[in-house]
């Protein structure tokens, strides 16, 4: 009996501490919501460093289509394209996002780099949810830019990101957003077909206000925002767009 209540208070004891643990490492968590195009193209390929910068946080991606709903306690914070009016929460702004039409470097090369020959005789790559928070509209983009091209014609994906792979693997042009082809222009995987870009909402990191007293939050947040410095000064979208880049006969090969 006596052996029996001393493993019964080391149990105890050892139950206490792991419910200690995870209470300390749930007060670290982060529930992060994030449009799946958004996390799969810019959001995955910045977290390789995110352990070095805050190890002791466990951040929990959370994605979906449709837009956060911050009346939901499990949403700590949320990558948002635009901003609405959403009470007690605080928004941070990350860098502006561009919409530009961008086609392979096979298909350009094939075409002898004549953006007006593959906009009249390549498939476009439509968003086949118009109401998706990061489709965008090859109707519009043809009534902004006076362009008389057939824009019922196609190929039609349900997230932007495929929509951006399929482009990559040379099935057409894409309408695509800066944010997420950014890393493929620079590399001469996708080029811009036109030196001119369309200028799109902001995006936001958006956080509840009752969050930022805590150390593991502001240093995410320090984190998000050094990488969207980067964002903006490794991707300049003049750069991206100029004749200089777009033109491969001018690039180093």
């Amino acid at each position: 009996n006596e052996l029996l209540r001393h493993v019964v208070i080391a149990f105890n004891q050892l139950q206490t501490a792991m419910q200690h643990i995870a209470e300390i490492q749930q007060a670290r968590a982060i529930n992060l919501y994030c449009m799946p195009s958004m996390a799969s193209c810019w959001l995955m390929p910045q977290l390789q460093d995110l352990y070095q910068c805050v190890p002791d946080l466990s951040l929990n991606l959370m994605v979906d289509i449709s837009e956060p709903d911050f009346l939901d306690d499990s949403i700590d914070m949320a990558l948002c394209h635009g901003y609405g009016d959403h009470p007690n929460m605080v928004k941070k702004f990350l860098f502006q996002d561009y919409i530009y039409p961008v086609v392979s470097r096979d298909l350009f090369l094939q075409y002898n780099q004549d953006s007006e020959l593959c906009l009249h005789h390549l498939p476009l790559l439509h968003d086949s949810m118009p109401q998706a928070k990061l489709s965008t509209s090859w109707q519009q983009w043809a009534a902004q830019h006076k362009k008389t091209i057939n824009t019922q014609t196609g190929y039609r994906y349900n997230q932007a990101d495929l929509i951006m792979q399929a482009a990559i693997n040379g099935q057409g042009i894409a309408l695509a957003r800066h944010v997420l082809v950014a890393r493929q222009v620079a590399e001469g995987k996708l080029v811009p077909l036109f030196p001119e870009y369309t200028q799109d909402q902001s995006v936001y990191l958006v956080c509840r206000d009752t969050l930022l007293q805590k150390d593991h939050i502001l240093r995410f947040i320090d984190w998000i925002e050094d990488k969207a410095l980067s964002f903006i000064t490794d991707f300049q979208i003049d750069k991206c767009c100029s004749d200089k880049h777009r033109l491969l006969k001018d690039k180093k090969s």
